[in-house]
């Protein structure tokens, strides 16, 4: 299925959360069947069907993992939480993951393209102690679109979110290349590229210090533009123990660039992630 893997990134980690739902798409995208080990060409974490089942029928990944990953991007200190993994897809047509609720209003020949509606979690400033005085960001819904191509073994995919409710949130834009290959009869190893670009909201919402925040927090005041924020390698993968249950485990690297690097938010700007789930596929 998906790497992270966040996607909100999902993924990548554009926020603590926004980097616990990248692990949960890359768990959530192990769980998808032999030979998709990483993503559904219609979204970065969609399922693909099995080959048991038909493209009218319903497909349903659930399960539980655990993640050790940064507080927050950037981020010096590490936490292990747990992470629920759910993953829905209907006649090949509209899936539920966590990159969002999609439709592939084209799916043809490998290529797929649709609308998205998603979610970015926010950020406490209680998270750790280099966050305070900078506020709490609030969580907000997402909507973009998505497209994807798969020529196997490869798959290119892009995705773009904005903030609706919460429109200081920003843009968050994804690409992401992918190889998968069956390793053993049991195992699928994908390995992948990610980045992740913003514009000039997003950045100075997640990485950004304003004259108030910076009396509140000690910080300099700092305002960073859009543009590139990170760069990434990712790897799953899922062993099939029969034809329901897999058990998945993922680890993501992300390098943050540009401005987002130079954040005096920003203690450790190479942010590794990791996990182990196990999943049930109906």
């Amino acid at each position: 299925m998906t790497s992270c893997p966040e996607t909100a990134r999902t993924g990548t980690f554009p926020a603590r959360s926004l980097a616990a739902a990248g692990a949960i798409g890359v768990m959530l995208a192990m769980v998808s069947p032999p030979l998709h080990a990483q993503s559904d060409p219609a979204s970065p974490s969609a399922p693909a069907a099995s080959p048991q089942q038909t493209v009218t029928s319903w497909n349903v990944n659930l399960g539980l993992g655990v993640a050790a990953r940064p507080v927050y991007p950037g981020a010096k200190r590490y936490e292990a939480s747990p992470v629920p993994m759910l993953s829905v897809r209907y006649r090949d047509t509209v899936f539920l993951t966590p990159e969002g609720l999609g439709i592939n209003l084209v799916n043809y020949n490998g290529f797929r393209a649709g609308p998205l509606l998603s979610y970015f979690a926010g950020r406490d400033q209680g998270d750790d102690a280099r966050l305070n005085g900078l506020g709490d960001i609030q969580p907000s819904l997402a909507a973009g679109a998505f497209l994807a191509y798969r020529f196997d073994p490869f798959e290119v995919a892009a995705e773009l979110r904005q903030a609706v409710t919460h429109t200081g949130n920003g843009l968050l834009g994804s690409v992401r290349a992918d190889y998968r290959t069956r390793i053993t009869p049991q195992a699928v190893l994908t390995l992948g590229l990610d980045m992740h670009l913003a514009n000039g909201k997003y950045e100075r919402t997640w990485f950004g210090v304003s004259d108030r925040q910076s009396a509140n927090s000690g910080l300099p005041v700092y305002t960073p533009g859009g543009g590139l924020q990170d760069v990434g390698l990712h790897a799953n993968l899922t062993w099939n123990w029969s034809r329901h249950i897999a058990t998945h485990v993922f680890v993501a690297v992300k390098q943050l660039v540009s401005d987002a690097a130079d954040s005096p938010i920003v203690e450790r700007k190479t942010q590794v992630m990791g996990g182990v789930g196990l999943g049930y596929r109906f």
